[in-house]
């Protein structure tokens, strides 16, 4: 009974946490592509040629974003564009873009 006590108490303090979007933590822009570290471990790259305004994109105008709050996406002010989380984690195809 005692350590059928201790494991309830174990486990009542086990928190169980809930699966959402992965979010972006850094960013790494590079010749031909856009990567992503992701709050999951993934790291992901998309093409600049997959999203038009990218395409002829310099290097200046791609270092200049910021990551918008909670990781949800990349806001480029040179290009005045916005890439979502989604972009990476379900391709630019998705409905997100």
């Amino acid at each position: 009974m005692r350590l059928k006590n201790e494991l309830i108490k174990e486990m009542s303090s086990i928190k169980i946490v809930k699966e959402s979007e992965p979010t972006i933590w850094q960013i790494e822009c590079q010749e031909e592509v856009i990567t992503a570290s992701l709050s999951d471990g993934r790291v992901i790259s998309i093409p600049k040629a997959w999203y038009q305004p990218f395409r002829e994109a310099t290097r200046q105008q791609l270092t200049n974003y910021e990551i918008l709050p909670q990781g949800k996406g990349i806001y480029f002010s040179e290009l005045d564009e916005y890439l979502p989380v989604e972009a990476f984690t379900h391709g630019l195809g998705s409905s997100c873009c």
